[in-house]
Order: C-alpha cells, then structure tokens, then sequence
C-alpha cells in the first residue's frame, strides 16, 4: 500500500469517500451557480418588461392586459425559494455534511423577497377593473316633479 492510500485510509476518509464530497461539492457549486444564474435572469426580464409596459397607451389605443410580468414574477418567487430547497435536499442526498441546513437558512432568509415579489405579481395578474366611462347625457326631455312639463312639443 502506498503512503497516500495509507493516510487517506488511516484518517477514515477512503478514496471512495473523497471521490463522493468532492462530487457532492461540485454539485452543489454547479446547482448554485445555475439558481444565481436563474434568479438573475428572471429578475432582469420582469424588470425590462415592467419597463416596456410603462409606456402610456395612446389615445384611440385599446389597453390590452399583458399577464407576461405577473407570470414571470410568480415563477421569479417561486425559483427564489424552490432553488435552495431543491439544493438542500439534493445535498442530503448526496451526504454533504452541514450544506442542507445552510440552503434551508438561505430559502427562509428569501422567503421574505420571495413573498414581496409573488404579491406584485399576483396583483399583475389580477389587474383592477378599468372604470366604465359615464354615461352620455341623454336628450331625451324628463319631467322633474314639482313642477310643469317645460319639454319642447308639450
């Protein structure tokens, strides 16, 4: 047996065991990497598309409601918590020590964001009514009580 295969085997972490933390912690970086990634991409293109929507509408323009920001902020909540959750689960999984309970403090700590933009894009979905513009006044002659009929032709 060689030195290094004695001292990996003599301090209890065997090659086998190396070769999986190693694994482990480079799937955990990589998943990580992908949901900063996702979180950031998804925060960009609700924002540039808030920014798109701000435009005025134009006299003689429909509003039509575009339900594209409400969507991509609810998914941007939900990848906000899911992500780390998705992560500390796959790092109990693969057995890395202390790393679940980290990315469970990390989904509660985004929780608080998470709610903040899932609200905003509930509300984006559920837009308020537009108010009915009021009515035409009418040309018909209505006799008021109390007194005579003033219409004209009687």
């Amino acid at each position: 047996m060689s030195r290094a295969g004695r001292v990996a085997s003599v301090g209890g972490m065997g090659e086998l065991s190396l070769r999986r933390t190693v694994s482990s912690a480079l799937g955990v970086a990589g998943l990580t990497a992908l949901w900063i990634a996702g979180v950031v991409a998804l925060a960009l293109a609700a924002f540039f598309r808030m920014l798109d929507s701000a435009d005025p509408v134009q006299p003689g323009e429909q509003a039509v409601h575009d339900p594209g920001p409400g969507v991509l902020e609810l998914v941007l909540a939900a990848v906000l918590v899911g992500g780390p959750l998705l992560i500390a689960a796959l790092a109990r999984w693969w057995r890395a020590p202390g790393v679940p309970r980290a990315y469970v403090v990390v989904a509660v700590v985004a929780a608080l964001p998470a709610l903040l933009v899932g609200v905003m894009g509930w509300r984006d979905l559920r837009p308020e009514p537009l108010e009915a513009p009021p009515p035409p006044p009418s040309s018909r002659c209505a006799e008021h009580s109390g007194g005579a009929n003033t219409c004209p032709g009687g």
